[in-house]
């Protein structure tokens, strides 16, 4: 979680064997949202399996990604 102008980038990181679903992103993203006392910039994920499906509305990284040099 970094802070950035008085809000906060929140990601989700998930180690599942397989890509993280569209609708359990959009529950994740739902439960962020109704956080009491912050203010929310970003929401990404962070899938080390990858995506079924692409997001617009998030970051998304996969484990390729956030294991390259």
């Amino acid at each position: 979680m970094l802070e950035h102008k008085g809000s906060y980038d929140i990601y989700v990181v998930k180690y599942y064997a397989s890509p993280l679903a569209l609708k359990e992103m959009e529950q994740e993203a739902q439960q962020v949202q109704n956080l009491k006392g912050l203010t929310i910039g970003k929401i990404g994920f962070i899938s080390v399996s990858g995506f079924e499906t692409p997001a617009t509305s998030w970051v998304q990284i996969t484990g390729d990604e956030l294991y390259s040099v």
